[in-house]
């Protein structure tokens, strides 16, 4: 009786190179020949035949097939070699306040990325990588780590926004003569905005619960005075340029009190800014206010039309303000309290 056990055939030795980015394969297809199922492997990392070139070591990795006796155990060696991929981090969306100092765009680049790529502006022009918010195009960055051997390219994408928050103005009433419930409007509609937000006089009070949308429902107090409503954008961490209004509220304007002739400031007292409104009695008068001593400190002339008075470095004090025509004159006490 003879017996001839089959030989076992672990294939033959083989060398491949591989990149670190690849997917896992099966090593046993990678030897030569047609090795038997069922062995094992041996290495610089523990495998049961699978190699994942992200986490594992390369070097030489043996096969072995177990033989029957009295055939001897058959092998095979697959050399690996791990070729790095290039690195070009990970991607994103980068916000930047207008006017803000320019940035080095691989900053912004999540996972590490290589030193040596390059970066090309949304026009897929070469770029420079320092972006200058105001200067460089909004849009899409690409930056590209070239491959080696058998690597290929490696890019990432980041979107660069810049913050606009510039209002260019409020609409709504600029003259309020009666204690009602008013709409003013913040301009334009800026799409970066998560918020506007409003800066009201003392008095004023929302008729709405809304205070960071772009439109304000406000009620102004049963007082004459000339305030300002402001309004600021602000998103992304950025905040754009206050924006403000002047109203004229001639709510409440006969408690103001006038002299003989008709000449009246409102408000008053006031933080330094009122208003003279001349009559057609008096017609177009020279005035000048006066401080306690007697020393002028500031001239106009008042028409048919309000003269608005704008003395902010004021200190706050009792002033006399006189006015003549060439028919008459008169006075009117004036109280700058701040």
């Amino acid at each position: 009786m003879v017996t001839e056990p089959q030989a076992p055939n672990a294939g033959f030795d083989a060398a491949i190179t591989v990149c670190s980015n690849a997917p896992p394969f099966d090593m046993s297809a990678q030897l030569g020949g047609s090795p038997n199922s069922g062995g094992t492997w041996s290495g610089p990392s523990v495998t049961s035949g699978t190699f994942d070139p992200g986490i594992m070591s390369a070097g030489i990795y043996t096969y072995t097939v177990n033989g029957v006796a009295p055939c001897a155990n058959a092998s095979a060696a697959l050399t690996i070699t791990v070729q790095q991929a290039p690195n070009a981090g990970v991607g994103g969306t980068l916000e930047l306040c207008e006017g803000s100092s320019p940035i080095a765009l691989i900053n912004s680049l999540a996972g590490g990325p290589a030193l040596n790529g390059a970066w090309s502006d949304p026009d897929g022009q070469p770029f420079a990588g320092i972006f200058t918010p105001g200067a460089d195009t909004e849009g899409t960055y690409i930056y590209t780590v070239a491959g080696t051997a058998i690597c290929a390219d490696a890019s990432a994408s980041l979107e660069v926004n810049v913050m606009d928050l510039g209002l260019s103005g409020i609409d709504g009433p600029s003259w309020v003569d009666t204690v009602e419930t008013l709409l003013y409007t913040a301009l334009p509609v800026l799409a970066d905005a998560d918020s506007i937000v409003w800066s009201l006089p003392v008095g004023w009070t929302w008729d709405d619960p809304n205070h960071l949308d772009a439109t304000a429902y406000l009620l102004p107090p049963a007082q004459a005075d000339t305030v300002y409503i402001c309004a600021t954008a602000f998103g992304g961490g950025c905040n754009g340029i206050e924006v403000c209004n002047e109203i004229v509220v001639t709510v409440g304007l006969a408690e103001l009190g006038t002299d003989d002739l008709g000449l009246l400031v409102y408000p008053n007292p006031n933080n330094g800014s009122f208003t003279v409104r001349g009559s057609a009695i008096l017609g177009t008068v020279q005035a000048q206010l006066l401080d306690a001593l007697g020393q002028q400190v500031a001239a106009f002339r008042v028409g048919g039309q309000n003269a608005v008075i704008e003395l902010d470095d004021l200190p706050s004090g009792s002033y006399v303000l006189l006015w003549r025509n060439s028919n008459s004159s008169g006075s009117q006490r004036v109280i700058v309290a701040r």
